[in-house]
Order: structure tokens, then sequence, then C-alpha cells
């Protein structure tokens, strides 16, 4: 029962009484507040239960806990807390607002579930962000070391080729010479010094053509070969005998054998 006075003019005319009942204002609140995870009750400044959106039947006669801040300080008019309703064990945040003409609290309480949902789905989704993230960092790892590996055993084939291939030339007394035809330069490796028993020169004598070192008799054959080879443009392999004049004044038969390794655009 609510009452207010009615005055007018320093006479008090009557008294106005409202009388609703606590099921009729529960039910009010519980359209409101629909949830049973949330609360919204209605209570007098002494903490007296008037009415509660659920479980009204349970609160009716009784008062909350003297401790609530709204009865220990009367002189506040609104404020929060966080509590675990005896009634029915939810962990809620309450705010409560006093009102100013009624000696009444009304008060809403929201689910910790509920009010920490949007944190809680923030959490899980850099939980996962961080988990995707984290197996792809694992897979590129992977992806370069498997890389490295690759290269690295690369590298060691190459270099047995490299030692195989030094091997078999010098254990089968071949020489090997470069013939750059832009620059006019020839370049020898040491067994073909070696072969002809021809010293190695200082880089300021100049260039050594092995053609010099052919037995004259093949020297007309093997400039013809050469030539024919040079204006062929399949890329195949020079391959002919003749004889090579030694240091020592010697003859020695040699297997010419040579490929073109590049061209330019005149062929």
């Amino acid at each position: 029962i609510l009452t207010r006075p009615i005055d007018h003019e320093g006479q008090r005319l009557g008294v106005l009484m409202l009388s609703v009942s606590a099921g009729h204002l529960s039910q009010a609140l519980e359209q409101v507040y629909a949830d049973p995870q949330d609360a919204a009750l209605i209570v007098r400044s002494d903490g007296q239960y008037l009415a509660r959106s659920h479980q009204i039947d349970k609160v009716l006669g009784t008062a909350v806990p003297s401790s609530r801040a709204f009865i220990q300080h009367p002189e506040q008019d609104h404020g929060h807390y966080y509590i675990t309703a005896p009634v029915d064990g939810v962990e809620r945040y309450y705010a409560w607002h006093r009102l100013s003409e009624y000696p009444l609290v009304v008060s809403v309480g929201i689910s910790k579930d509920k009010a920490l949902a949007a944190v809680t789905l923030a959490q899980q989704e850099t939980f996962r962000r961080n988990v995707i993230g984290s197996i792809v960092v694992l897979v590129m790892m992977f992806f370069v070391n498997r890389l490295r590996l690759k290269a690295s055993r690369q590298a060691k084939d190459l270099r047995i080729a490299h030692e195989r291939l030094q091997v078999t030339l010098h254990s089968a007394h071949d020489g090997v010479w470069s013939w750059h035809a832009d620059s006019k330069r020839v370049e020898w490796d040491q067994g073909l010094h070696k072969m002809l028993a021809v010293p190695e020169l200082a880089d300021t004598q100049g260039p050594r053509d092995w053609t010099d070192h052919v037995h004259p008799q093949d020297l007309p054959k093997l400039t013809r070969e050469w030539l024919a080879y040079l204006r062929e443009a399949n890329g195949g392999v020079f391959a002919t005998e003749a004889r090579m004049q030694a240091g020592d004044g010697s003859s020695v038969w040699v297997s010419v054998r040579a490929r073109v390794v590049e061209r330019d655009a005149a062929g």
C-alpha cells in the first residue's frame, strides 16, 4: 500500500492510497526481465521485499541482508554491488536506485556470465587467433627447415660431384680449356699445361691458344671441323682427334671435345 497526501493551499484535503499486490508487481517485472538469470526487485527502505521478477514466493515477507549499501547508507540515492543471490545462487552485478518521493529502492541485477559474455567471447577469439597464428608459424618453420635441408643436401651433392669430376679429370689425364669468342681470351687449366708439358704463363704474357700446339699436318683438318661446328646451331658436341706438340718436342694424340655454352644474338 502506497499513500500520498493531497494538500491544497496549506490545507490537507485527503490521502491517496494505492494498493498493488506483490504478485502483480512481480509479474510486471518478469515481463521486462524474462531471463531467470537476471533479477529485478523492489524493496522498502528497510530492505523488506515488495516484489521480485522471479521466485517472489521465496522472498515475500523477508528482507534483504542488512549489509546492503542502500540500508547502511540511507543518504545515498544510488550505487552498485556484486553478490551471489541467496535465493537462487546466481552471481550477479546489481545497480540500485532510491526513489526520491517514495521510501522504495529498485535494484536490477544481471548475471555474471551475461555481463562478461562479450569479454569471454573476445578472449576466446583471441585464443583462437593465437592458436591459428602459432600453427601458421610452425608450418612456415617446417617448410623453411625443409628448404634449408634440401639446399644443404644439394650443396653437398654439388660438392661431391665437383670432387668426382676433379678426380676423373686428373685420373684420365685430361685438360680443360675455355675460349671466350668476344674477347678472344683462352684459359687453360693445370691439367692441359701438365699434359703438354708447357709452363703456365703470367697474366702479363697474354692468352695462349691451344691450336698453337696442334701438329702442322693436323691443323688444317682440325680448323675446318672447328669452323663448321661453330656455324651449326644445334648445340651438339664437337669431337675429333689430333696430334698435339708438347713442350719437350714430342707429339701426343689427343681426343678433342668441346661444346658451345653460350651464343649472342648473332649466333
